[in-house]
Protein backbone atom coordinates (compact mmCIF):
# COMPACT_ATOMS: atom_id res chain seq x y z
CA UNK A 1 0.00 0.00 0.00
CA UNK A 2 1.20 3.30 -0.94
CA UNK A 3 2.13 6.09 1.37
CA UNK A 4 1.20 9.56 1.57
CA UNK A 5 1.91 12.84 2.57
CA UNK A 6 1.21 13.68 6.10
CA UNK A 7 -2.08 16.08 6.50
CA UNK A 8 -1.29 16.79 10.32
CA UNK A 9 2.20 17.75 9.90
CA UNK A 10 2.29 18.63 6.17
CA UNK A 11 6.06 17.69 6.27
CA UNK A 12 6.07 13.99 7.28
CA UNK A 13 5.39 10.85 5.10
CA UNK A 14 2.70 8.76 6.24
CA UNK A 15 3.74 4.90 5.84
CA UNK A 16 1.12 2.01 5.93
CA UNK A 17 2.28 -1.03 8.04
CA UNK A 18 3.04 -4.65 6.93
CA UNK A 19 -0.24 -5.50 7.12
CA UNK A 20 -1.92 -2.43 5.67
CA UNK A 21 -4.64 -1.91 9.04
CA UNK A 22 -2.46 1.35 9.89
CA UNK A 23 -0.34 3.83 9.10
CA UNK A 24 1.97 6.69 11.12
CA UNK A 25 3.56 9.92 10.08
CA UNK A 26 7.30 9.58 10.24
CA UNK A 27 7.69 13.27 11.18
CA UNK A 28 5.55 14.20 13.42
CA UNK A 29 4.11 10.07 14.94
CA UNK A 30 0.08 11.01 14.33
CA UNK A 31 -1.69 7.63 13.60
CA UNK A 32 -4.24 6.87 10.58
CA UNK A 33 -6.25 3.32 10.63
CA UNK A 34 -6.75 1.99 7.42
CA UNK A 35 -10.64 1.70 6.37
CA UNK A 36 -10.61 -0.40 3.45
CA UNK A 37 -8.81 -0.16 0.58
CA UNK A 38 -6.58 2.90 0.45
CA UNK A 39 -9.30 4.71 2.95
CA UNK A 40 -7.30 6.20 6.17
CA UNK A 41 -9.09 7.63 9.39
CA UNK A 42 -7.12 9.53 11.76
CA UNK A 43 -7.02 7.56 14.84
CA UNK A 44 -4.62 8.87 17.16
CA UNK A 45 -2.47 12.60 17.22
CA UNK A 46 1.42 12.52 17.63
CA UNK A 47 2.85 15.50 18.46
CA UNK A 48 0.58 17.79 20.20
CA UNK A 49 1.51 21.00 19.05
CA UNK A 50 -0.77 20.07 15.85
CA UNK A 51 -3.67 19.50 17.97
CA UNK A 52 -5.75 22.10 16.25
CA UNK A 53 -5.04 20.86 13.00
CA UNK A 54 -5.92 17.39 14.04
CA UNK A 55 -9.19 18.55 15.21
CA UNK A 56 -9.95 20.42 12.53
CA UNK A 57 -9.40 17.27 10.31
CA UNK A 58 -11.25 14.90 12.45
CA UNK A 59 -14.10 17.11 11.46
CA UNK A 60 -13.86 17.50 8.41
CA UNK A 61 -12.89 13.68 7.28
CA UNK A 62 -15.75 11.01 5.99
CA UNK A 63 -17.52 9.61 9.19
CA UNK A 64 -15.76 6.66 10.19
CA UNK A 65 -14.50 5.62 6.42
CA UNK A 66 -11.85 8.06 6.79
CA UNK A 67 -10.71 9.63 3.48
CA UNK A 68 -9.03 8.02 0.21
CA UNK A 69 -5.17 8.27 -0.01
CA UNK A 70 -5.55 10.94 -2.64
CA UNK A 71 -7.81 13.10 -0.45
CA UNK A 72 -5.52 13.19 2.07
CA UNK A 73 -3.18 14.13 0.00
CA UNK A 74 -4.94 17.10 -1.05
CA UNK A 75 -5.47 18.48 2.01
CA UNK A 76 -1.79 17.94 2.92
CA UNK A 77 -1.45 19.95 -0.58
CA UNK A 78 -4.15 23.04 1.04
CA UNK A 79 -7.03 20.95 -1.18
CA UNK A 80 -10.05 19.78 -0.20
CA UNK A 81 -12.07 16.30 0.24
CA UNK A 82 -14.27 15.17 -2.65
CA UNK A 83 -17.36 16.34 -0.83
CA UNK A 84 -15.82 19.34 -0.14
CA UNK A 85 -14.65 19.93 -3.66
CA UNK A 86 -18.43 19.02 -4.63
CA UNK A 87 -19.92 21.50 -2.36
CA UNK A 88 -17.14 24.34 -3.57
CA UNK A 89 -18.13 23.13 -7.58
CA UNK A 90 -21.70 23.74 -6.62
CA UNK A 91 -21.22 26.60 -5.24
CA UNK A 92 -19.17 27.99 -8.11
CA UNK A 93 -22.21 26.93 -10.50
CA UNK A 94 -24.98 28.93 -8.60
CA UNK A 95 -22.50 32.16 -9.23
CA UNK A 96 -22.08 32.06 -12.56
CA UNK A 97 -25.97 31.13 -12.85
CA UNK A 98 -26.79 33.91 -11.15
CA UNK A 99 -23.88 36.20 -13.09
CA UNK A 100 -25.53 35.02 -16.48
CA UNK A 101 -28.72 36.22 -15.13
CA UNK A 102 -27.20 39.76 -14.67
CA UNK A 103 -25.62 39.75 -17.70
CA UNK A 104 -29.21 39.20 -19.86
CA UNK A 105 -30.55 42.19 -21.99
CA UNK A 106 -34.06 42.64 -21.54
CA UNK A 107 -35.20 45.66 -23.72
CA UNK A 108 -39.01 46.43 -24.71
CA UNK A 109 -37.42 46.98 -28.52
CA UNK A 110 -37.16 44.22 -31.28
CA UNK A 111 -33.85 44.99 -31.68
CA UNK A 112 -30.59 46.24 -29.63
CA UNK A 113 -28.63 49.65 -31.14
CA UNK A 114 -25.57 48.12 -31.80
CA UNK A 115 -26.13 44.33 -32.05
CA UNK A 116 -27.31 42.02 -34.81
CA UNK A 117 -29.12 39.30 -33.57
CA UNK A 118 -27.78 36.25 -34.66
CA UNK A 119 -30.71 33.46 -33.99
CA UNK A 120 -34.15 33.07 -32.23
CA UNK A 121 -34.70 31.10 -29.52
CA UNK A 122 -38.28 31.61 -29.14
CA UNK A 123 -40.74 33.54 -26.42
CA UNK A 124 -39.91 33.44 -23.08
CA UNK A 125 -42.28 34.28 -20.01
CA UNK A 126 -41.30 35.59 -16.66
CA UNK A 127 -44.66 35.60 -13.96
CA UNK A 128 -45.21 36.33 -9.94
CA UNK A 129 -47.99 36.52 -8.17
CA UNK A 130 -49.44 38.66 -5.16
CA UNK A 131 -52.03 38.99 -3.07
CA UNK A 132 -54.43 41.70 -4.00
CA UNK A 133 -53.91 42.14 0.17
CA UNK A 134 -50.88 43.50 -0.56
CA UNK A 135 -52.07 46.40 -2.43
CA UNK A 136 -54.79 47.29 -0.15
CA UNK A 137 -52.89 47.11 2.46
CA UNK A 138 -49.80 49.45 0.35
CA UNK A 139 -53.21 51.91 -0.03
CA UNK A 140 -53.97 51.80 3.18
CA UNK A 141 -50.39 53.16 4.47
CA UNK A 142 -51.62 56.67 3.67
CA UNK A 143 -48.81 58.30 5.91
CA UNK A 144 -46.15 56.68 3.72
CA UNK A 145 -47.20 58.86 0.47
CA UNK A 146 -44.98 61.14 -0.81
CA UNK A 147 -45.51 63.19 -3.94
CA UNK A 148 -48.62 61.50 -4.36
CA UNK A 149 -47.16 58.26 -4.30
CA UNK A 150 -47.29 55.65 -1.98
CA UNK A 151 -43.72 54.09 -1.10
CA UNK A 152 -44.95 50.59 0.47
CA UNK A 153 -46.54 50.23 -3.33
CA UNK A 154 -43.81 51.09 -5.32
CA UNK A 155 -41.54 49.11 -3.52
CA UNK A 156 -43.87 46.16 -3.97
CA UNK A 157 -44.74 46.84 -7.62
CA UNK A 158 -41.22 47.34 -7.90
CA UNK A 159 -40.12 43.53 -6.21
CA UNK A 160 -42.68 41.48 -8.64
CA UNK A 161 -41.07 43.06 -11.41
CA UNK A 162 -37.48 42.36 -10.23
CA UNK A 163 -38.75 38.47 -9.43
CA UNK A 164 -40.80 37.87 -13.04
CA UNK A 165 -37.77 39.15 -14.79
CA UNK A 166 -35.02 36.97 -12.78
CA UNK A 167 -38.11 34.39 -14.13
CA UNK A 168 -37.73 35.71 -18.03
CA UNK A 169 -34.32 35.88 -17.69
CA UNK A 170 -33.77 31.99 -16.58
CA UNK A 171 -35.74 30.62 -18.78
CA UNK A 172 -33.89 32.43 -22.26
CA UNK A 173 -30.91 31.24 -20.55
CA UNK A 174 -32.18 27.76 -20.45
CA UNK A 175 -32.84 28.43 -24.09
CA UNK A 176 -28.90 29.44 -24.35
CA UNK A 177 -30.18 33.38 -24.93
CA UNK A 178 -27.88 36.04 -24.10
CA UNK A 179 -30.97 39.09 -24.45
CA UNK A 180 -34.56 39.05 -25.15
CA UNK A 181 -36.28 41.57 -27.40
CA UNK A 182 -39.82 43.07 -27.28
CA UNK A 183 -40.52 42.49 -23.53
CA UNK A 184 -44.28 43.58 -22.16
CA UNK A 185 -45.82 43.83 -19.15
CA UNK A 186 -48.86 42.87 -17.92
CA UNK A 187 -50.96 42.99 -14.52
CA UNK A 188 -53.96 40.30 -14.78
CA UNK A 189 -56.78 39.22 -11.99
CA UNK A 190 -56.17 35.54 -12.65
CA UNK A 191 -58.23 34.35 -9.65
CA UNK A 192 -59.87 36.20 -6.38
CA UNK A 193 -57.50 38.21 -4.61
CA UNK A 194 -54.56 37.56 -7.24
CA UNK A 195 -52.87 39.33 -9.09
CA UNK A 196 -50.49 37.85 -11.70
CA UNK A 197 -47.32 40.12 -13.68
CA UNK A 198 -46.47 38.42 -16.86
CA UNK A 199 -43.30 39.66 -18.92
CA UNK A 200 -43.39 38.57 -22.39
CA UNK A 201 -40.63 38.33 -24.57
CA UNK A 202 -38.72 36.74 -28.17
CA UNK A 203 -35.04 35.24 -26.67
CA UNK A 204 -32.45 35.85 -28.68
CA UNK A 205 -28.28 35.20 -29.46
CA UNK A 206 -26.60 38.74 -29.92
Amino acid sequence: MQSFKCAICKVGKVVPDEKGKKAECDNCGTVFQCYRDDRFTLKKLGDKQYSDTYKELDNRQDGFSGLTIYEWESIANGGLTDKEQAVKDKENAVKEREQSVQNIIVTTTPSIDGNTIKEYKGIVTGQVAAGINVFKDAFSGIRNVVGGRSEVLQETMKKMREEALKDLKEEAIDRGANAVVGATLDFDEYAEGMLLLTITGTAVIM
